[in-house]
């Protein structure tokens, strides 16, 4: 209820490069509560308390621009009836394209912010906190990676890790669907 309150909307809008800290501070408080209070399970609930850290702002945001595309809408259609009526233009104050385009830098840097905070802390904790911390990460890594050693290009191998991956497309889009979220 708090850290989604520490940038405004309005400014997480119009001045995107500014989610970049954000989101590391929300990974960062994410990852050390993880440790702190379930240790045991520290993998997945930094990644759960991240997304919970970051949904109300990002729907927030969605809202926002749902309701800038609205009143885009309610333009084209007052510019219409005011040309068939011959009254005058209404004042406009942007573009749906310039609302998408603000939204997706609002994401990149997001996401940007969260990898390289789950990097930094990769490279900075110690062992036993990264393999507590990562360790859903490193064992699929080294399932992937048994026997591929220099073997990439061969069959069974690439195929491997080509299914992984689009596995993994798989249920972003089913969860997209189900969850409508993206």
């Amino acid at each position: 209820m708090v850290l989604e309150n520490i940038i405004p909307v309005k400014l997480a809008e119009q001045k995107p490069w500014n989610m970049f800290p954000i989101a590391f501070l929300f990974s960062t408080i994410a990852i050390f509560l993880a440790l702190w209070i379930f240790p045991s399970h520290a993998a997945i609930v930094a990644v759960f308390l991240t997304t919970l850290a970051c949904m109300p702002l990002m729907l927030t945001v969605i809202g926002f621009e749902k309701e800038k595309e609205e009143r885009t809408r309610d333009y084209i259609k007052q510019l219409l009836l005011s040309f068939f009526r011959g009254k005058k233009q209404i004042k406009f104050t942007g573009t749906s394209s310039e609302t998408k385009e603000k939204l997706l830098y609002f994401f990149i840097f997001l996401f940007l912010g969260l990898s390289l905070s789950f990097t930094f802390w990769f490279s900075v904790l110690p062992d036993n906190l990264i393999s507590n911390l990562f360790y859903i990460q490193l064992n699929t890594i080294r399932e992937i990676n048994i026997g591929v050693m220099g073997k990439f290009l061969m069959g069974k191998y690439f195929s491997k890790i080509l299914l992984n991956n689009v596995k993994v497309l798989a249920f972003c889009v089913l969860f997209s669907f189900i969850y409508g979220a993206g």
